[in-house]
Formats: C-alpha cells, structure tokens, sequence
C-alpha cells in the first residue's frame, strides 16, 4: 500500500511537470508568433514609408499581442536561461522581416532591441522579487514601458535605415516624439545626461564626462574644450560612415531627423 502511495505520488509530480512543459512550450511558440506578427506589421509601414488605417490598426494589433505574451513571460516563466531564450528568440523573430534591409545600422538596431526586452523583462522581474504579493499593474507599467521604449527606438532605427529621413512622411515634431521614449535606454546604455533635445557638443560633453569622470570635472576650461573637440570629432568619423554629416550645434533630433 505504501509503495502504491510513493507510486501514485510520483505520478502526480511528473504530470504536475508535464503540464508546466507543455503550457512553457505553448507560451514559447506564441512569444516567437507574436513577434514576428509584430515585425512583420512594422516592416509592412516601413517599406511602404506611410501610415493608412490600416496600417496603424495592423500595428496596434500585433502590438497589443506582443505586449501580452511579453507580459505573461514575466508573470510565468520561473528561471533566468528560459528567459535569455524567449528573449533572444522574440528578439530574432522581430527582427527577420527586416533581414533584407541588412546594415551595420540596422543590426545596432537589433542589439538596442534586445538590450531593451532585457531590461524590461528585468524590471520586471525585479518589481515581482521585491513584492510581498503580486502587484499585477506594477509589474505591467515597469515592465511596458521599457518593452515600447525598445520597440520605438528599433522602428525608428528601421525607418531611418530603410527610408533616410528625406523620404520621411514625419514632421520633425512627430520624429522628435518618436524618438523620445528611447531617452531612458541610451541613458542606462550610453550617457546619463542623455537627451534628444541635446545639443551634439553637449552630448560629447557627457560622454567625455562619463568617461573620465572625476579627472574631467578637475580639468582646467580649456583643456575640457579640447577633449570635447575630440570626441566630437570621434563621433564626426563614426557618424561619416554613415554619410551622416552635423554641426556641432545641432541636436540629436536634428542629426537624425536630416540623415
């Protein structure tokens, strides 16, 4: 009777194990489908450089779809490489309809994408730890947020990469509003200060700045001047390959709304 118990007991934890495997495998297959729903409904306003009805309807569909897997991934996946995984392979599966468009530009797109899920999936992940209970809103907000902060910066970096800002159906009001919600990403990535509104010198500033920390701020004026001139020409040379072209004076929008 006690070895039928043992048995029987042993059943119920295999099943219990069978049933998590399989409801992970289906949450798997609807994350890589969601995303690649996703990229194709952005690919499809890229390529066409225009916003119709149903356009934007076809987007806000396949948006609302990704986000609620996204979301469901935080609540329910338990361990951290299942995570790194899901991450990749939404990553990747947003990514291939833009496979075509292939450039040094756009793969920087790719690497913002997944530096972005990662973040979002991690704030996230962070806010379910630090609670006593789930607080489902909270976790939704810290987790969304990131998640579309990614999303916008990628398809702005599609657009650009596909269509130059010349051929822009965009305003440069409406560009600046696109490219605001990546503000906080190239903050945590690249520069504190960071912000699209930013003059170029202000923004080698930051970044000489962030670099040489405490032995910057000690340098006497015009030995600061000099190594901001530096890495602005840097960022000169690196932009050049690009034929992206600046002033000094321009602002990070202006730099990508005339590219």
């Amino acid at each position: 009777m006690e070895e039928n118990l043992i048995t029987k007991n042993m059943q119920d934890v295999n099943a219990d194990v069978d049933v998590s495997r399989v409801k992970l495998i289906i949450l798997g297959i609807f994350s890589v489908l969601s995303a690649g729903v996703l990229g194709l409904a952005l690919k499809s306003v890229v390529a066409n450089g225009s916003l119709d009805l149903s356009n934007i309807l076809n987007v806000v569909l396949a948006n609302f779809f990704f986000l609620a897997v996204f979301l469901l991934q935080v609540l329910f996946v338990k361990y951290q490489k299942i995570h790194g995984g899901l991450l990749l392979a939404d990553s990747v599966a947003l990514f291939i309809p833009f496979f075509p468009n292939l450039s040094w530009l756009l793969l920087a797109g790719f690497i913002f994408l997944m530096l972005g899920l990662w973040r979002a999936n991690r704030n996230g992940l962070v806010e379910l730890d630090s609670g006593l209970k789930i607080q489902f809103f909270r976790v939704a907000r810290r987790t969304l947020q990131a998640t579309i902060t990614a999303l916008s910066l990628f398809v702005s970096i599609a657009y650009v990469n596909t269509n130059g800002i010349g051929t822009s159906f965009l305003s440069h009001e409406a560009f600046r509003a696109i490219l605001k919600p990546a503000e906080p990403l190239v903050r945590g990535l690249v520069a504190s200060n960071f912000s699209i509104d930013m003059t170029v010198y202000k923004f080698a500033e930051g970044l000489a700045e962030q670099q040489l920390g405490s032995a910057f701020t000690a340098l006497p004026a015009p030995s600061k001047t000099q190594t901001v001139e530096g890495m602005l020409d840097a960022l000169r040379g690196q932009a050049a390959s690009y034929g992206i072209v600046f002033k000094s004076s321009d602002t990070i929008t202006d730099v990508f709304y005339k590219y």
